[in-house]
This record gives C-alpha cells, sequence and structure tokens, in this order.
C-alpha cells in the first residue's frame, strides 16, 4: 500500500472502530401498515425488502420497539416466526428457533390446533395466530443497511 491508501485504510478502520456497534450492526426495520396475512406479508416483504423480521436476541427487541414508538404503532404486527410441524423456525433462512425467546407467558398454545404463526405486540411479547388473521407486519430492510456501510467503507476523501 502507498501512504495515502494506508492512511485511508487506518481512518476508515479507525472509523468504523468509533461507531457505536448498535449502530454498525443495525438491521433496518419497516413497520408495513397495510394488513396481510401471515404468507402475504412474507411474501411482500421478500418482495420489497429482504423477510420478514425475526427478533433472536434483545437488541433486535429493542429495535424493532424503537421503530414502533418512532412511529406510533400500538398494535400487533407479523415477524417472521412460525410452527413448522412442532418446531417454531425463523423465516429467514428457516433456521429453528434459538433459546432466546420472547412468548407471553401462556404462549404458545395453538389454540384449536390452528396458531402456526407469530405476531408481536407492544411490549415486545409474542403471540402464536392462524397465520390467516390479517394484520400488520415488520419486514426487515438489510439491503438499505449494506448500501450505507458500503458507501462509507467506498468513500474516499483523495
Amino acid at each position: 500500500l502507498v501512504p495515502n491508501e494506508l492512511w485511508s485504510t487506518s481512518l476508515v478502520m479507525r472509523t468504523l472502530s468509533d461507531l457505536d456497534p448498535t449502530q454498525l450492526s443495525a438491521d433496518k426495520y419497516r413497520l408495513i401498515t397495510n394488513v396481510k396475512s401471515w404468507t402475504d406479508a412474507q411474501a411482500y416483504c421478500r418482495e420489497h425488502y429482504v423477510d420478514l423480521a425475526t427478533v433472536e436476541n434483545d437488541l433486535d427487541l429493542g429495535r424493532i420497539q424503537r421503530e414502533a414508538q418512532r412511529l406510533g404503532f400500538t398494535s400487533e404486527a407479523w415477524v417472521g416466526l412460525y410452527n413448522d410441524v412442532n418446531s417454531w423456525r425463523c423465516s429467514r433462512g428457516e433456521v429453528p428457533l434459538g433459546s432466546w425467546s420472547k412468548w407471553e407467558h401462556d404462549q404458545p398454545n395453538n389454540r384449536f390446533g390452528k396458531d402456526e404463526c407469530v405476531t408481536i405486540h407492544q411490549d415486545g411479547t409474542w403471540f402464536d395466530f392462524p397465520c390467516l388473521t390479517q394484520t400488520f407486519f415488520i419486514c426487515y430492510d438489510g439491503k438499505e443497511y449494506f448500501k450505507e456501510l458500503l458507501h462509507f467503507i467506498e468513500f474516499d476523501p483523495f
């Protein structure tokens, strides 16, 4: 590397290391206020964003709750979690649900054998619901974040 490239690389690495880790790894969530079934919501998110939002830890939950508060949202919304033959799975990547969860105390209850999809409520708790229920939903938009990060990394002041 020539001196300017080395300095530029150091500047980028230094600047990236100064970022708040929650900003650096911040997923972008989009609260959609059109009502759809879980399957239609998933299709919409996959067409316009990446997928339905998944909530895998307290950090994800906080980000989704902040987005909901920012928009004044006070209802439930579909997230990317569904029951696949008695194994809760994340829509994005279709991986099994890990050990972290935020189920309401009496959930999941699979009421009448039809509650196969999950909504998140204002307090962050999860409820299983029939997938055909029409409700709001939350999409994950990782594409926007990566575009912002790449733009930042590719920035060369020289």
